[in-house]
């Protein structure tokens, strides 16, 4: 029987990480919703998308470079699945604001 050590910490800050940037997402969302270009809100999705990934990115290599041998890759795991969960949940959330406003 495996045994993973997850690091709660890593995946907790990722979580936060994540959050506080949908919520600044949300807002450049509602804010695109209210031109009239369909290309702003696209724009606007890749922008954020691009934004996490890099955001999260480089703090999973500077995590795991910091750590040493004690770092947990189970929990940058874990930060990735999240990352996918935000990502899909802030699309499916862009197209809802961009469907009722036409």
């Amino acid at each position: 029987m495996y045994t993973h050590q997850i690091d709660v910490w890593v995946v907790f800050s990722a979580n936060c990480i994540l959050f506080v940037i949908s919520i600044l997402s949300l807002a450049l969302h509602i804010q695109a919703a209210h031109k009239k270009t369909p290309m702003a809100s696209v724009s606007n999705v890749m922008m954020v998308t691009l934004m996490k990934l890099l955001v999260l990115g480089g703090a999973a290599i500077l995590y795991l470079v910091l750590a040493g041998p004690n770092r947990s890759v189970y929990a940058v795991f874990v930060g990735m699945v999240l990352y996918l969960m935000y990502t899909f949940l802030e699309v499916y959330i862009a197209a809802k604001i961009n469907g009722n406003n036409k």
